[in-house]
Formats: C-alpha cells, structure tokens, sequence
C-alpha cells in the first residue's frame, strides 16, 4: 500500500525510478536535451479557432514529443497505477515536465500571454472496466464572466486555457472529448442561468439544455478525437466532457495529459516563485503537487480516507510553498472529501485498518483544514462539475 511508505522513501528518486526505470528524474543531461520550445506553423489558424469556437485540435505532425511519440509517458501510467498510485503522479518525472516546457509558448500565444498555473491532471480510462472521463462541464465560472476574457465581450484572448495532450489515440471507441462550441452556448459570454423551466416541465433549466434548445442545435456537439501526440486547447468557458468508450474495445486504452494556464490577474500560479523553480522543480513539490491535485478532484476519483489523508499529508509538508488561494481551496476540498468519505465507510460499515491512520486522525486534520480554509478564506477556483447539468 502506498499509504504505508515513508516520507524518506517517497523523496528518493530511485523509488520511482523502479516503477518507471525508462524515464528520468533531476537529469540535467535529459533536461537539456528534452527542454525545447515547440512551435505550430498554423498558430494563427489555432488562435482563431480558440476565439470563435472555444476550442481547438492542433495535429502538427513534426512536434509530438519523443516521449509521447515512443508511448514511454502511456507506459509510465500504467507501471505507476500497477503500484497504486495515480495517474497524475506522472509529476514525478522530467518527461512530464519537460512536455509542459515544450508547449509553454504555444499555450501563451494563442492565448495571448497565459502562463502555467499547475492545475495537472493525467487520466487512463479503460472503458472495459466501465470507465469514462468527466461528465460535462466548464473549467471555471467567474462571477464576472466578461472580465475572464482579455476582449471582454467579444470572448476573444480567454485568460484560462487547457492544453489537453493524447499519450494514447483517443477516440469515440475507447472515450474521447466532447465540445460545444462557443456559438451555440448562450452562457459562454452571458453566464448560466438556472432560474427557467426545462422543456420536461419540472427541473430546472442547466448550460445544456440551453445550448441545446432545438433539435438542430444538438447537431453542433462535436466528437474530438485525438490521435496520440495531438492536442486539444479549450478554454474555461467551453462545456466539454469525456466520453464513455464501448465495452469489448480491444484497441489501447484513453491515456492523456492535462495542463492549464492562466493569467496571474484570473487565476494565479498555484506554486509560488514559478519562475524560479521552472522548468523542472524540485521532487518535493512534484509530490507535493501531485497530492493536492488528488485532493483537489477528490470527487471525481472517490479515494478511500485514508488515502485522501495520505494524499493531503504529502501536499501539506509543502503548504508554505503554495499560494494562499490554493492552500484555501485544497483545505476545502480536504474537509469536503473527508466528510464524504467518511459517510461512505460508515454506510459500507468498513474500518480503516490499524496500521493506518485512524479515522479520528482524518477528522481531525479534516478540522484544521476547515479552520484553515476559513483563515484564507474560499472561493476562488470554482469549476461547474458538481452544478446540476
């Protein structure tokens, strides 16, 4: 269990360098070699596309990563879920770094100057095991929803994008991305709204059922699919979601890599001094990173308690390193998944085993977390994945 491994241990490179003995960690000489700027001969075609639709594919042949290209980042995930951890614990490595390097300037010119702001995620959906991506739904809702973009209400230049990169072929067979593009959306610019009666006469009316208000307009979803090494860019306006693949799909599994970025007016960097500790940083804030990002969509992975603990004990070390907004939000996303799971256990009468920590441990640093978040104070980072769709 990764839950019983010592913090010595999960600092040491050559621990997971046994799980992914083919990638790197703290290599200069791979750092230097790996670390190259990429750029797309279509860049303006990109940004356009950005603006008008809310996303773009980009499948420039010539500028996949060796890493992606070889599948060394889709082997990694597997090797590293067979150990027990998550996906997102890609972090680890300098492949997964020195990608985010490669596509740091395409991500900030169509966006016109967006930077990395650490919100990483990595996925493997394998849709034989009934697995799917998230269920649709935007990325943030400002209050100000105009101020969010660079161009005000023409929604050009969003000051949040997502570069969402296939490790694997993604496709409508095995789960691939959903969009609906801007022109169709009336609360891309305008805001949701909740407060009109759904065509059924009960509920409710969400973000879909607005987009989506005549038969016609259901004509407008588009299927993304993405070959491995090509990318998706979409901003925090776009409704999106992953699929769910066909059962008996024989084909590879989905695998892919998320980054966001972000200007420091909308959302700031969520690690301090990113401008210091970039390209490649330290292996204790890649952990660090990698456990507040499970804490942070803990209700999208359902971890057990103690793992949620262990998780945020591993972030927690690190906290000081953290900007206050995001030590704020992961606070209130400890304390929430705690209550949640806790629930959970009590309802499947499941014990936490003595070895680990006790559930009295998890409520009580559940506690710290809520007096933490109420010092720092919440509300920030707000995405619509739990709004009723």
């Amino acid at each position: 269990m990764i839950t019983s491994l010592s913090k010595e241990k999960l600092l040491d490179k050559t621990y997971w360098l046994s799980i992914c003995p083919h990638l790197h960690i703290g290599d200069e000489r791979f750092q230097k070699e790996h670390c190259v700027r990429l750029k797309s001969s279509k860049l303006d075609v990109h940004t356009r596309r950005l603006d008008e639709e809310g996303y773009t594919r980009v499948d420039d042949a010539d500028w996949t990563p060796k890493s992606v290209r070889n599948g060394g980042l889709a082997k990694a995930v597997r090797q590293l879920e067979e150990h027990g951890w998550p996906p997102t614990f890609l972090l680890m490595f300098d492949e997964a770094w020195a990608v985010i390097e490669n596509f740091s300037d395409i991500m900030s010119r169509m966006s016109g100057g967006n930077r990395l702001n650490f919100d990483i995620l990595v996925w493997r959906i394998d849709p034989n095991k009934d697995q799917a991506g998230f269920s649709p739904h935007r990325d943030r809702q400002p209050e100000n929803v105009y101020q969010s973009f660079r161009g005000g209400k023409s929604g050009k230049g969003a000051k949040y994008t997502t570069m969402w990169l296939a490790l694997t072929d993604a496709n409508e067979e095995n789960s691939c991305l959903y969009m609906i593009p801007k022109f169709v959306d009336p609360g891309y610019l305008e805001g949701d709204e909740f407060d009109e009666k759904s065509p059924l006469g009960t509920s409710e009316v969400g973000p879909i059922f607005r987009c989506l208000s005549t038969k016609t307009k259901f004509q407008h979803v588009r299927c993304v699919p993405a070959n491995k090494g090509s990318a998706v860019v979409f901003t925090h306006r776009t409704i999106h979601w992953g699929s769910a693949g066909r059962k008996g799909y024989e084909g590879e599994e989905r695998i892919a890599f998320s980054f966001a970025a972000s200007d420091a007016s909308f959302e700031t960097p969520y690690l301090l001094n990113s401008d210091d500790i970039l390209p490649f940083p330290k292996l204790y804030l890649r952990l660090a990173l990698g456990g507040a990002q499970c804490v942070a969509y803990h209700d999208r992975f359902q971890f057990e308690p103690s793992v949620l603990h262990f998780f945020h004990n591993i972030y927690k070390d690190a906290s000081s390193s953290f900007h206050s907004s995001y030590r704020a939000k992961i606070a209130s996303e400890y304390m929430s998944g705690s209550e949640t799971t806790s629930e959970q256990q009590k309802f499947k009468k499941r014990k936490i085993d003595e070895d680990e920590d006790s559930e009295d441990d998890i409520i009580d640093d559940a506690l710290e977390a809520m007096l933490d978040a109420e010092i720092a104070g919440v509300g920030e980072f707000r995405d619509d994945f739990d709004d009723d769709y």
